[in-house]
């Protein structure tokens, strides 16, 4: 049974009417990390409003009520406990207000986390050894696809909640192996199930199937929404402030209550195609969204300065489960969407979690894919793969960097400098399925070193070179040159094994780690030794053919 203790709400009364989202929040930032906050609309006649903070974690939401002479911009703030509207809804009846336990909207194991865009050279005792130091760790979980390859998500399970609560507040936007880590509450896969059909899930820029699938959902619970105000104005005059407040934020409760709880009627078949109402001229696609941002929070700044909204929604990554940083908004009037497209692009902009938006007219998928055409003809191709050669690279200074002995770091630095000079060359290209492996010790045959990257990539990865190079200068010593070529068949493998092996410390030795990187090659020579080859098989048709990459 939940109970106020439970909560982690406040509601901050006598906020002066021109407050924002963004003043509310600042008041508390120091306290610990906001979940969510807004302010309300204020009523008509009144000289103030109300508005509502909601905290990651229950300790801070407590710390916050204690604070003494609140004010803001003059106006002394009162603060008392308000529920979070996620515990709404088949409560038992004889609790006031029908709250649930907030225990279906978490995990069963309430101290189980999840962690998103996580490297792919961690594995789950380099995951415990980091989260362990803000307490017992009792599993770790690394999702992998059926093929063996890495997701960059994994679930971290403590022994008890309130170590978990520390390692989100620690670890979220921290690195992690170079990597910026996304750290939350893992949710139940019922619930997670329940909120991946409600959000869109097609495509990246431009898909409306799921959007326009809502669409009608979305008018009616827009009406109701105006039903519960228009009640709730009718109810409130001739009362005091305090119970205004108080009617204000059930009439908020129950609204979100009954769309819950009321069963929606099957939506009637029709012929429309999705994106049919593009035309129409009231969609706007959104970039640059924050990962953390909700549809909610998008909605409420949307209807805040533009105007009444259809429906806001955020574009989830089918693989990964979690937003792609886009999404759409409908308005109810063309003018409102052609105004956010304005402000949007104007110089001050629109802000949302402290990113600036990029907002334009949602277009048909249709000539976005055109669009997309024309500008791959106009941009140069990139022959030589020069983005390639920016895979592998540690600098000094950065969380890759972490643990990096000196003298490795010494020898990065002059390989940099030689490859920056070698592709000044124009007939230089880089590899997109070879790789160049430095740094070996001496005791790694070819063997030693195919098994080394067959371990990093899948079961399916096909290896067709696995060389280290050999001095051969001095007669009966052969010695290793302590570099090697690794070639695989797909360019998808070599750039996994790459990210697998490069500076990993359970390669060698910490002090000794494996610096990789996609071999810089001659095209001249390589056409030079094909010419040879297909002489060599002009006079024997027997020998085997080799594939060479230009």
């Amino acid at each position: 049974m939940s109970q106020p203790g439970d909560w982690s709400t406040i509601q901050v009364s006598n906020l002066p009417l021109e407050t924002t989202r963004y003043n509310l929040e600042q008041l508390f930032v120091d306290l610990g990390p906001v979940k969510k906050c807004f302010v309300l609309k204020p009523r008509d006649g009144k000289k103030s409003t109300i508005g509502y903070v909601t905290f990651a974690m229950q300790d801070d939401c407590k710390a916050a009520l204690k604070m003494e002479d609140l004010s803001l911009e003059g106006a002394d703030l009162t603060m008392k406990m308000a529920p979070d509207k996620k515990v709404y809804n088949d409560g038992p009846k004889d609790f006031p207000k029908n709250v649930k336990d907030p225990q279906n909207n978490i995990s069963k194991n309430k101290a189980r986390l999840i962690i998103r865009n996580l490297s792919f050279k961690s594995d789950e005792n380099s995951l415990k050894k980091f989260f362990s130091p803000h307490g017992p760790v009792v599993d770790v979980n690394i999702l992998k696809k059926p093929d063996g390859r890495m997701v960059g998500c994994a679930f971290v399970e403590f022994k008890k909640v309130e170590d978990a609560g520390a390692a989100i507040k620690a670890a979220n936007a921290a690195q992690f192996l170079g990597r910026t880590m996304a750290v939350d509450w893992a949710v139940p896969k019922e619930v997670f199930k329940h909120k991946e059909e409600v959000k869109m899930d097609e495509g990246d820029e431009q898909s409306e199937d799921n959007v326009v699938k809502e669409e009608e959902d979305d008018d009616e619970k827009e009406s109701e929404d105006s039903d519960e105000e228009d009640e709730g104005d009718d109810d409130e005059d001739g009362e005091e402030d305090e119970e205004e407040e108080d009617e204000e934020e059930e009439n908020i409760e129950n609204s979100d209550e009954e769309m819950e709880q009321e069963e929606q009627p099957a939506p009637k078949p029709h012929n429309l195609k999705p994106g049919h109402d593009i035309g129409e001229g009231r969609t706007v696609f959104i970039r640059s969204l924050s990962y953390d941002t909700e549809e909610e929070d998008l909605r409420d700044l949307m209807e805040e300065y533009f105007g009444p909204v259809v429906f806001a929604k955020l574009v989830m990554d089918k693989v990964m489960g979690h937003p792609r940083g886009t999404g759409f908004v409908k308005f109810r009037k063309r003018e409102d969407a052609e105004k956010c497209v304005e402000v949007g692009e104007g110089e001050d902009g629109v802000y949302l979690d402290n990113r600036k938006l990029n907002i334009m007219m949602a277009q048909e998928k249709g000539e976005v894919e055109q669009k997309q055409k024309e500008r791959e003809k106009k941009e140069p191709k990139d022959n030589r793969n020069l983005y390639l050669a920016r895979e592998g690279i540690i600098r000094e200074g950065t969380a890759a960097a972490e643990g990096v002995s000196a003298s490795d770091m010494s020898r990065r630095k002059v390989l940099e400098k030689q490859k920056k000079n070698m592709l000044k060359n124009l007939n230089m290209f880089v590899s997109s399925n070879r790789l160049c492996v430095r740094n070996l010790p001496t005791y790694v045959d070819d063997s030693k070193l195919r098994t080394m990257f067959a371990k990093a990539v899948s079961k399916n990865a096909r290896i067709s070179e696995a060389k280290v190079m050999k001095d051969m200068t001095v007669p009966n010593q052969v010695k290793s040159k302590e570099f090697g070529f690794v070639t695989f068949e797909k360019h998808e493998d070599a750039l996994l094994a790459l990210r697998n092996v490069n500076n990993n410390p359970t390669s060698f030795t910490s002090e000794r780690r494996p610096i990789v990187e996609f071999s810089i090659e001659n095209r001249k020579a390589l056409l030079a030794r094909q010419k040879r080859m297909e002489k060599s098989r002009e006079k024997n048709p027997n020998s085997k053919d080799i594939k060479f990459e230009n």
